[in-house]
């Protein structure tokens, strides 16, 4: 699978080869198949070299975790539920939102804090540069447990959990930058961000409905 145009603005040559061929093993001697996955594209500036450990991890994870814990499963319990493929989806989201603002606040102008009317992060006080972590950090909290919610069996609301963490900390975090506004803005980032975390909300439920009666079928 190959694309030349990429994602704009990110990474070009974008390319993902699979490699499969039958194996035997070794102890059992039963016949299996060996899938080698191989992910390329070349960088255009900093934001696509950032999105090298969450792609790594992401995958380390699918194929060294979640795949052979699906492969044990009956047929019912390998398929992702609507709501689990939303939450993943958002997981990825925020993780590489996550990364991304990290960046920009403590590596760049800190764009979206100063578009936001706050002021940069060193010049924050150290209660606002705290919050401005911990917003960071639930990015990649919110995808870890996007993917640990499939390898605990995919009901015990990790997966929830970590998108309704990002979402609080998030409308807190813009709460306080419009209380503390330097400057005027286009933009409100309090309604801004409770607009977002209602989108989430809707398509949370949307999906949990699918699933719901995707399960009453199955039955």
């Amino acid at each position: 699978m190959i694309s030349t145009d990429g994602v704009p603005g990110l990474a070009i040559d974008c390319r993902m080869l699979f490699e499969i061929s039958d194996k035997t093993s070794t102890t059992t001697q039963q016949q299996g198949t060996e899938v080698i996955l191989t992910m390329e594209y070349e960088s255009i500036n900093a934001l696509g070299h950032l999105a090298i450990p969450i792609l790594t991890l992401d995958n380390t994870l699918a194929l060294k975790v979640l795949l052979p814990a699906a492969i044990t499963k009956s047929t019912s319990q390998q398929r992702l539920t609507p709501l689990h493929e939303f939450e993943k989806v958002m997981g990825s989201l925020y993780g590489v939102a996550g990364l991304v603002h990290f960046y920009d606040s403590l590596f760049g102008d800190s764009k979206l804090l100063v578009a936001a009317g706050a002021a940069g992060y060193f010049e924050l006080p150290p209660v606002g540069q705290s919050l401005v972590i911990l917003w960071c950090a639930m990015g990649p909290v919110a995808f870890a447990l996007s993917r640990l919610e499939k390898v605990s069996g995919g009901d015990r609301g990790l997966g929830t959990a970590g998108l309704v963490s990002y979402g609080v900390v998030e409308v807190v975090l813009a709460a306080v930058v419009n209380a503390n506004s330097v400057g005027s803005v286009d933009i409100n980032p309090f309604i801004n961000a409770i607009g977002v975390q209602i989108a989430v909300a809707v398509s949370w439920i949307y999906a949990s409905q699918i699933a719901s009666e995707g399960t009453g079928r199955d039955c």
